[in-house]
């Protein structure tokens, strides 16, 4: 999920964006940008606690072996998800409305948002933003997209509500290949499987590379906010905050 989300913000040119609204006077859209980046290090922020507590544990079960004693809190690490769930839907709202805003003035946003569909009912980003409400995290590093489902070999992810239900697998199968048969493509471990879910943790760090992912990600943040810091002066950033958090309230109370 962070190579989705890091592709996605690599694909918006905010050097470009931000020069090509600097000296308009528009402060909403200033305000937008600024809000997108200060969700964007929420998300790092976020990122940087769940993937230091899954290598911890994963530490941890491979020293201990047999007497491993269960570390990871299933209803902190939900509560950790369901935060970045809101983060990625506050992300997709922000850059929709950045679109509406702006779309004459940056054709180029425009058609990136197009492409990534931020803003509409189903974004790059929705899959993602559905697995986390379902207290899973999502280890493919694809794009999400619904059209792209039947095109990944397998859809992998880590599991940890603290009251699994029997069929929850099962819908979860069918929402993500639309059906329930295709068990080869279908990867979901729950926390307390034991040795297949430390299994999968162990594939994630050492084939998938989070902590170089979130490397990536930090250097795309710095570089949005260098931009920004170039481009606007601080008063134009925070002056519309307010509005603008309260319009996302309302639509998403």
């Amino acid at each position: 999920m962070l190579g989705t989300i890091t592709a996605c913000l690599e694909k918006v040119d905010f050097l470009k964006l931000s020069e090509s609204i600097r000296g308009r006077a528009n402060r909403r859209i200033a305000g937008h940008l600024f809000l997108a980046l200060t969700v964007v290090y929420e998300i790092i922020e976020i990122f940087e606690m769940l993937l230091g507590e899954l290598k911890a544990s994963l530490v941890d079960y491979r020293a201990e072996a047999e007497t491993y004693r269960f570390t990871l809190e299933p209803n902190r690490i939900t509560a950790l998800l369901q935060v970045q769930a809101d983060n990625l839907g506050r992300l997709d709202y922000i850059f929709g409305e950045l679109n509406e805003e702006i779309r004459f003035l940056s054709p180029e946003f425009a058609e990136t948002c197009r492409e990534l569909n931020f803003g509409n009912k189903f974004s790059v980003l929705t899959d993602a933003h559905i697995l986390l409400t379902h207290a899973r995290l999502p280890l493919n590093e694809t794009f999400p997209a619904i059209p792209a489902r039947a095109k990944q070999e397998i859809h992998r992810m880590l599991w940890f509500s603290p009251n699994p239900s029997p069929d929850d697998r099962r819908i979860m199968k069918e929402f993500l290949l639309g059906s329930a048969d295709g068990e080869e493509k279908f990867v979901d471990v729950h926390i307390t499987d034991g040795e297949p879910f430390f299994k999968e943790l162990e594939r994630h760090f050492y084939k998938d590379n989070p902590l170089e992912l979130l490397n990536r990600l930090k250097l795309v943040a710095d570089k949005y906010r260098t931009s920004l810091e170039n481009n606007f002066t601080l008063s134009e950033l925070l002056s519309d905050m307010g509005s603008i958090k309260s319009r996302y309230h309302q639509q998403h109370p």
